[in-house]
């Protein structure tokens, strides 16, 4: 049998499954999921429906936003088409051009229907299979909008997306107010390389200022005069949909602060940056961009969006002109969101104004992350314990719910009744496992499960919370174990969010049932091509014997094969008298006795907390 820290966590957390591949007209294409549907074109990651859920969004969000009604709008690049889609959802929103130069694509947009839209059944959407510059210069049409998203400048040919000419075409495609959105990545990118891109956007356009959608991400946007923010104006259209849906679940934010918390710098800033030093103008005869940013590929370093927002925020400057009352303290700590959308956790630690504006961004933080014993300790360690956003109540249940307060189901009523049911379903699943109530609150997480096959922008990580919390809750159940393992073994959540980890649980679950047929069944693909390495190899085995199952001794060889060819140790076999001494890895404790190191698997995700005195059992602190 395997060791309980061996059954709690057997595989590998960095692979990306391939769900199909084909070679297409201009390159190969691969649709893989690790955490969530991602698209590769010639062996790149381009594209991930929910890790780059918060840049596909805010890219027409934000220009949508602040512009004063956009009817007719183009978008290069279809993607997973989540730009295109919920663009052509915007009330008002007439014609969605869409340019996109390789057709495999439109198979994964298809795939990404549950997060797009449905985008290519959408009547006022119009995609054009073809090169996106001949689009341009050969139509008649005048937009209000226009968001260029392609690939990294590295790229071949993609450089020829961010030239003097290129702009120069889609300006002459701009109604008299229109805005251009150039995404461009703010990784792996030095300043020189930058001031390149300014310096040929600024060529073309009078007015350029920068805005950030995610980590990373930068969103240029350009138009021939400057721009006022009407804020209230703002702060009136996120309340409606789809806005008052995309925002919160894409950007983690979900009011015209929130926006404004995206803002990076002025024109006057991208101006001093982009004539500091002199820099060549991208054009199509000599296009230096390409290999600029060549040159900085796998570098790991470089954040232009951290050092604008410290430059800004240091100097007072990290404003846009607005017209209107904003509440800036609330702007200031809510920055630090653009770089939680990713679900890394690694925020930077951008100046805040005040001891408790820092403690509320930091509650957040752990909250979105799943640590809510220190979400807790952080939130009620200050003044303002109101959630100002649907995100924040999401954060403030959970923590609730942990605490056995049962506040935490007001909350979560709240919540479901603003469609947001896969969230109030984990939170009263938490709250339940709290008060000893396992059935109940499995049924509530089953019930998250669900609902997760439907939405695919859930707030945070609801998903993890869904499927990890089921392990906690059916400790020594064979029959609930069961059941949670049927459960999640129905289908992957919503483009294949999560999906490792729920093939990981649902395995972990059946082996812990008694059900030899279950656990067959839970192996899928795993039953013949395992993954390699002994924990997983070892229950694998045990499960196939006790089914009876023709692959068994096949399976235990597998298990002595991975055997032979480790390391192993030279005491492996040897029939020795126990140790009269502690081993280096023990420690006593101040009565002389010997402490067992505590040991954890780095690469298991954190798993989420259940108050300590439940009956679902010694859950460990994220």
């Amino acid at each position: 049998g395997l060791d309980k820290n061996e059954v709690r966590d057997w595989s590998h957390r960095t692979r990306l499954r391939l769900l199909w591949e084909r070679d297409g007209v201009e390159s190969s294409l691969g649709v893989a999921h690790g955490n969530g549907l991602t698209f590769l074109v010639s062996g790149k990651a381009d594209g991930a429906v929910y890790g780059d859920r918060g840049t596909q969004a805010l890219s027409w969000v934000i220009p949508a936003l602040l512009h004063d009604g956009v009817k007719n709008a183009f978008v290069l690049g279809l993607g997973t088409g989540m730009t295109a889609g919920w663009l052509s959802s915007v009330p008002g929103v007439e014609h969605v051009d869409v340019a996109e130069l390789e057709p495999a694509i439109i198979e994964v947009a298809r795939g990404a229907a549950a997060a797009n839209q449905n985008v290519l059944e959408r009547p006022n959407v119009h995609l054009f299979v073809g090169d996106g510059r001949e689009f341009l210069l050969t139509g008649e049409r005048k937009y209000d909008l226009l968001v260029s998203e392609p690939s990294n400048p590295y790229r071949a040919g993609v450089a020829s997306l961010f030239t003097r000419e290129f702009y120069t075409a889609a300006a002459a495609r701009l109604s008299p107010n229109g805005v251009f959105a150039q995404w461009v990545q703010g990784y792996e990118i030095d300043v020189q390389t930058l001031r390149i891109v300014l310096v040929t956007l600024r060529s073309v356009f009078h007015f350029v200022e920068a805005w950030q959608t995610q980590g990373g991400d930068m969103l240029m946007l350009a138009s021939r005069e400057p721009r006022v923010v009407d804020v209230e104006r703002v702060r009136a259209r996120a309340l409606t949909e789809p806005f008052r849906s995309v925002l919160p679940r894409a950007g983690l934010v979900g009011d015209a602060e929130g926006v404004l918390s995206r803002f990076l710098a002025t024109d006057a800033v991208i101006g001093g940056i982009a004539t500091a030093v002199p820099a060549p103008i991208n054009t199509d005869d000599e296009n230096a961009l390409e290999y600029a940013f060549a040159r900085q590929v796998g570098s790991g370093g470089g954040s232009i969006p951290v050092q604008l927002a410290e430059l800004t925020q240091s100097r007072g400057i990290a404003r846009p002109e607005v017209r209107g009352a904003v509440d800036w303290r609330r702007v200031d700590e809510l920055r630090r969101r653009a770089w939680l959308v990713m679900g890394t956790g690694n925020a930077p630690d951008l100046p805040l104004p005040d001891a408790g504006t820092r403690a509320r961004a930091r509650a957040f933080e752990a909250g979105c992350g799943g640590d809510f014993v220190r979400a807790g300790k952080l939130w009620f360690s200050q003044s303002d314990v109101t959630a100002h956003d649907v995100v924040e109540k999401y954060v403030l249940a959970q923590i609730l719910a942990q605490r056995k307060d049962e506040r935490a189901l007001a909350l979560a009523s709240e919540l479901g009744r603003e469609g947001y049911q896969a969230e109030e379903h984990v939170i009263r699943g938490r709250y339940l496992a709290g008060h000893g109530n396992r059935a109940e609150a499995l049924d509530e997480l089953l019930l998250a499960v669900a609902d997760l096959r439907k939405s695919a922008l859930p707030l945070c990580d609801t998903h993890r919370q869904a499927v990890e919390l089921m392990p906690l809750l059916v400790r020594g159940d064979p029959a609930a174990a069961a059941k949670a393992a049927r459960g999640l073994l129905e289908g992957p959540l919503a483009v294949h969010n999560y999906e490792d980890r729920r093939n990981d649980v649902a395995q972990q679950l059946a082996f812990a049932s008694t059900d030899a047929a279950l656990c067959v069944a839970s192996l899928g693909r795993n039953l013949e091509l395992p993954w390699w390495n002994l924990p997983f190899l070892a229950a694998r085995a045990e499960c196939l014997e006790k089914a009876g199952h023709p692959h068994a001794a096949q399976a235990r060889a597998e298990v002595a094969e991975w055997v032979g060819n480790t390391m192993g140790e030279v005491g492996a076999g040897l029939d020795l008298p126990a140790p009269s001494l502690p081993t280096p890895a023990e420690h006593s404790d101040q009565d002389g006795g010997v402490v067992e190191p505590a040991t954890e698997d780095a690469a298991a995700p954190p798993v989420p907390d259940v108050a300590a005195d439940s009956a679902a059992g010694d859950a460990g602190r994220d």
